[in-house]
């Protein structure tokens, strides 16, 4: 199965698949108003908490990624893109982010800050290979696509490993 073929089982499926998401977003709505926020931070309801902003922000990262590569490097008209499979995870995303921060420091959610580390790495690495792509560097670089690709992974691995290296724990002495 390819990227492709889940695209399109989800604008198949798609009321099933909006369906999940808007529950999703209710879900997380719901939760955190009925739960008081001196009570978010604790065990029981931090992993819950976790295991929504999980569900919510994959979906909502792949789709922004998809929503970007088609839009950049496609040059694909995003009118035509189907609304319920690349535009609302993105606002779910943003919506369910929004709502759980002002109740509770999404630091405290176990998880949050590889998931935003991850966010921010796909989206540095997006914009290298965007700008890598527009400097027509395989013109002086004389090899393939595939060539080109891998250098571009090989940019994103030392660009992870580098925001690992800043981001990452302070080494003990």
């Amino acid at each position: 199965m390819t990227l492709e073929d889940l695209i399109r089982i989800l604008e198949t499926y798609r009321i099933q698949w909006a369906s999940i998401l808007v529950g999703l977003a209710l879900f997380s709505w719901l939760y955190s108003s009925l739960v008081r926020p001196d009570s978010l931070r604790q065990n029981p309801h931090r992993y819950v908490l976790a295991v929504v902003v999980n569900l919510v922000c994959v979906p909502g990262v792949l789709a922004l990624c998809l929503t970007l590569f088609h839009f950049v490097f496609l040059g694909t008209n995003l009118l035509k893109l189907p609304i319920l499979v690349y535009f609302l995870p993105i606002g779910i995303m943003v919506f369910s982010l929004v709502r759980l921060s002002a109740k509770v420091a999404l630091s405290a959610i176990p998880g949050f800050e590889r998931l935003s580390a991850l966010i921010l790495a796909l989206f540095i690495g997006f914009l290298l290979l965007f700008t890598l792509s527009r400097t027509r560097i395989w013109l002086i670089f004389g090899g393939s696509f595939l060539q080109f690709l891998i250098i571009g992974l090989v940019l994103f691995a030392g660009l992870n490993w580098a925001i690992n290296r800043l981001f990452g724990p302070k080494p003990t002495r």
